[in-house]
């Protein structure tokens, strides 16, 4: 038996469904070279418009790979983080420490992701509206994942009033 649409909840795990679909996303986006088609005019451009002293596409390509290495870096940790927290079923206050921590980390990777994207559009001179995507899955993920933290909030305040440690 299926459940009307507008009375469903969302699952417990969607914060692991959706950094599935954010790696997804950043991946896809990683492989097109950000969408950078022709490096060489993009170093031309920036040369004519005196931001660089020389045309020099190599520095360009170079600065594409480290904010691949960079994107890539944080996916992996913030994969970690999340998973690692969800490993962790609190019956403790420190427990519920721990797991609030790498949440608290995830968020971070999360942000810098997105900083990462913030600064590439502005060293490349394109539109942030061409990562609409990437960036709104990275919106969700972090709204996912403070619901999450507010949610152990409940859990901590149950284990406190059961005096546990």
């Amino acid at each position: 038996m299926s459940v009307v649409k507008s009375k469903r909840h969302e699952s417990r795990l969607e914060v692991l469904v959706q950094v599935d679909r954010l790696a997804k996303e950043l991946t896809d986006l990683m492989i097109r070279n950000f969408g950078i088609k022709d490096v060489n005019a993009i170093a031309r451009r920036q040369y004519a418009y005196g931001k660089d002293v020389r045309e020099n596409p190599a520095h360009y390509r170079f600065l594409i790979s480290e904010y691949k290495n960079a994107i890539v870096k944080d996916l992996k940790l913030l994969n970690y983080h999340i998973d690692s927290a969800n490993a962790i079923h609190p019956t403790n206050l420190v427990e519920c420490d721990e797991r609030r921590r790498l949440q608290d980390l995830a968020l971070g990777n999360c942000d810098h992701i997105k900083h990462e994207l913030q600064q590439f559009c502005d060293d490349f001179d394109v539109r942030v509206a061409d990562y609409r995507i990437p960036i709104f899955e990275l919106d969700r993920e972090i709204e996912l994942l403070k619901k999450w933290r507010r949610s152990d909030n409940r859990i901590r305040k149950k284990i406190s009033q059961r005096g546990g440690i």
